[in-house]
């Protein structure tokens, strides 16, 4: 059958009409958003079940497709300020399977973390991309959500039907044409795309000869060879840092002294307190976390230090309900690289 138009793979209604006696009336109607590529959506049992992701198979009996989890989901490339045209974020699918995405929320305010609520039937397909414009503007499709991204950094937010956080990012001043995301995609690299911006696709650094994550300008600043990947992971100056660390933490790969480090002193008095200290280089944001087990995933956010200008040190007293047991681990990351 030739419908006379074509589904909108960002999302759409539609609906099957029938003659009645008061005229057209709906007999049945499917909303969905973003779809998977090569995937349908249907349902199972034919006629009966509920919607759901199926492998294509026009014509014959549906068949459901499976699904990955949404832990595999990571906020992947941001642009908060375009040369033209409207802010917009980018999802990858870090896994082989499809991921549902129906209910998922995302904001700019982790306190409101339901600013867009992702619509049902929607999908990124496996290893896949979902570009997702930050205009404010949600009535004007799935693919458009309730807010603009700040120029001047902020914190994204990617969080599941019950507001537990699947991801987010926290980045600082940006830059005029120039976007931000994780290099490659979905590692926890964060980095800026001058140039070379890729909504919807894989992230690419232009000017980075061996594919290293280090710019070939910075590798000829510091005496590196921009054509050997090898040197990305060597610690030129064994401070235990190697070269893409330092490149990351915006120190130098050549001064065992110019290092980031961090600094923890207990005091125990009347009352136990704790104070932590590091020199913060200029344009990094930092984010301190705390866990009771350094090789799990459950790390609480602390506190985030936004990016200024020149270097500083850093000296913060970490509230009560952050304080240690016995066992417990402190964590310091970058999550924007800048150079």
């Amino acid at each position: 059958m030739h419908t006379g138009f074509a589904l909108d793979a960002d999302g759409q209604n539609i609906a099957l009409w029938w003659p009645g006696d008061e005229g057209l009336k709906i007999q049945d109607a499917i909303g969905f958003g973003p779809q998977a590529d090569d995937l349908s959506i249907g349902r199972e049992p034919d006629g009966l079940g509920p919607w759901t992701l199926n492998t294509p198979t026009p014509g014959l009996a549906n068949v459901g497709s499976d699904t990955g989890i949404i832990r595999s989901l990571v906020i992947n490339e941001w642009m908060a300020r375009p040369e033209d045209g409207d802010d917009w974020l980018e999802l990858f699918n870090n896994s082989s399977l499809p991921i549902p995405l129906t209910g998922l929320k995302l904001s700019d305010d982790p306190s409101q973390p339901d600013k867009t609520v992702m619509p049902p039937l929607t999908f990124i397909g496996p290893n896949g991309f979902l570009r997702l414009t930050a205009d404010n503007s949600p009535a004007d499709g799935p693919t458009h959500l309730g807010f603009r991204i700040s120029g001047s950094g902020e914190e994204i937010v990617l969080t599941d039907t019950k507001d537990k956080v699947i991801d987010s990012v926290l980045f600082g001043e940006q830059t005029r044409g120039t976007s931000e995301g994780r290099y490659p995609d979905g590692a926890s690299t964060i980095v800026f795309f001058p140039n070379s911006a890729t909504p919807g696709r894989a992230n690419v650094i232009l000017g980075d000869s061996d594919e290293d994550g280090l710019p070939n300008l910075w590798e000829d600043q510091y005496g590196l060879n921009p054509n050997d990947a090898s040197d990305a992971a060597i610690d030129t100056d064994n401070d235990g840092h190697t070269n893409l660390e330092e490149y990351l933490a915006g120190t130098r790969p050549d001064d065992a002294n110019n290092v980031l480090a961090v600094d923890l002193t207990l005091h125990e008095r009347n009352k136990r307190w704790m104070i932590v200290s590091f020199e913060a280089q200029s344009g990094r944001t930092y984010v301190l976390w705390n866990s009771t087990d350094i090789a799990g995933d459950e790390w609480i956010k602390v506190q985030a230090f936004p990016a200024e200008d020149g270097k500083r040190t850093v000296t913060y007293r970490i509230p009560a309900e952050h304080l240690p047991l016995p066992g417990g681990y402190y964590r310091l990351t970058i999550p924007a690289g800048n150079d």
